[in-house]
C-alpha cells in the first residue's frame, strides 16, 4: 500500500497529516528564495517537515485511504499499522525510508529521527507549475586610469579620423555611380549625328471588342457551357489513399468494439496508439489481473483492468485495484 502518496494528496489542502504511532508531517510557508551562488530565483512555497512527537491519531489518514480503497476504517486503520511497522523497521536496521515526493527518514548515530524533505515538492497551489528564474549576471564597468587616458584619447582620434576618410570615399563613390547610370533618354552628348537617333514610342491601346465579348457570344458562352455540364458524365469513382482506408478500418473498428452499453470496465490509462496501450494491458496482467485487455472508444485505445456486467462485481474489482493504481476508474 503506497501511503506516501496518501500523505501527499492531504498537504495540497491540509498543513498537518499525522501518520498514528510514527510522527506527523508540517508544511509552513516559505516566501520566494534566491541562491547566492547560481543567482536562481525560486517561487513561493510550502516547506516540509517531520515531527516524531506528533504521535496521536486524529483520523484523518485513516479515513482518507478507506475513502480510497472503499473499505471500512478499522480495516484502514489496521493496513495503517502494519506500513508503519515496516518502516519503523527499516530504521531500526539502518535503511533509509524514501518516501515519495515528501523525503527521506534514517537514523542518525545518536538513534534520533531525521527527515529530508524533498526540494521539487511545493505543496501550495498558488506557486503550482510556476519554474524558476534565472538571472542574468553582468560584469562590472572597468574604469579607466589616469595614466590610460592619454591612449584613450589618442585612439578616440584615430577612430574620428578613420570614421571621416570612410564617409568622404564612400560619398565619391556614390557620385560616381550616380552619373554612371544616369538616363540621358537616348541622347549622345559626344557626337552630333545621332541628335535623330532617339524616337519616342506612341503606347498602343488594347482592342476593346476583342477583349470583351458581345451580349450576343456571352449568352451563347453561357448555355454552352451550361448544356455541357449538364450532360457530362458522371465523376468516376476514385479508390482512397492507403491513410484514407486506414482511418476507415479504425473507425469500424471503434463503432464494433463497444456493443453493450450496459458493460462496466476499470480503467487504467487511455492511449492514442495502439501499442502503449497494449504494453499497458501486459504490465496490468504481471499485477495478477489475466481478463486486462484493450477495448476502443472515440478513436482511443482503452488499458482496462477486467469487465464486469454487476455492481457487486465493480466493487471488489475496485477494491483489488486499488491496492495497486488508486487512480483507475471507472468508464459504463
Amino acid at each position: 500500500m503506497n501511503v506516501a502518496l496518501f500523505i501527499e494528496e492531504l498537504l495540497w489542502e491540509h498543513d498537518c497529516v499525522v501518520v498514528p504511532g510514527w510522527g506527523g508531517f508540517i508544511a509552513n510557508y516559505q516566501s520566494a528564495k534566491k541562491n547566492p551562488i547560481t543567482h536562481e530565483i525560486f517561487p513561493p512555497s510550502r516547506q516540509l517537515g517531520f515531527n516524531k512527537h506528533l504521535i496521536q491519531q486524529d483520523g484523518l489518514l485513516q479515513s482518507y485511504i478507506a475513502q480510497k480503497l472503499f473499505i471500512s476504517i478499522t480495516e484502514a486503520q489496521h493496513l495503517l499499522q502494519n506500513w508503519v511497522k515496516e518502516q519503523q523497521q527499516k530504521v531500526a536496521n539502518g535503511e533509509k525510508v524514501w518516501l515519495p515526493k515528501l523525503g527521506i527518514i534514517a537514523q542518525d548515530i545518536h538513534g534520533q529521527l531525521q527527515f529530508i524533505p524533498d526540494e521539487n515538492s511545493t505543496f501550495l497551489k498558488s506557486s503550482f507549475g510556476l519554474p524558476s528564474i534565472q538571472l542574468q549576471v553582468t560584469q562590472p564597468h572597468k574604469l579607466i586610469q589616469p595614466s590610460d587616458q592619454a591612449k584613450h584619447s589618442e585612439t578616440k582620434k584615430w577612430l574620428v579620423a578613420a570614421g571621416i576618410a570612410l564617409t568622404i570615399g564612400l560619398g565619391v563613390f556614390a557620385t560616381q555611380q550616380s552619373l554612371k547610370h544616369t538616363d540621358t533618354a537616348g541622347w549622345s552628348w559626344g557626337t552630333a549625328d545621332n541628335s535623330s537617333s532617339y524616337q519616342a514610342e506612341t503606347p498602343t491601346l488594347p482592342n476593346i471588342e476583342s477583349t470583351f465579348p458581345s451580349p450576343e457570344n456571352l449568352r451563347a458562352l453561357v448555355n454552352q457551357e451550361f448544356s455541357e455540364n449538364t450532360l457530362s458524365s458522371p465523376a468516376s469513382v476514385t479508390t482512397p489513399p492507403s491513410s484514407q482506408k486506414k482511418e476507415i478500418e479504425r473507425k469500424k473498428e471503434s463503432s464494433l468494439v463497444i456493443k453493450n452499453k450496459s458493460n462496466t470496465w476499470v480503467v487504467g490509462g487511455v492511449f492514442v496508439i495502439k501499442d502503449n496501450a497494449e504494453k499497458k494491458v501486459a504490465m496490468i496482467k504481471a499485477l495478477g489481473f489475466p481478463k486486462a485487455k484493450v477495448i476502443v472508444f472515440q478513436d482511443r485505445y482503452y488499458a482496462c483492468y477486467g469487465e464486469v456486467h454487476e455492481e457487486q462485481e465493480e466493487i471488489n474489482l475496485r477494491k483489488k485495484v486499488a491496492l495497486v493504481d488508486p487512480f483507475a476508474w471507472t468508464k459504463r
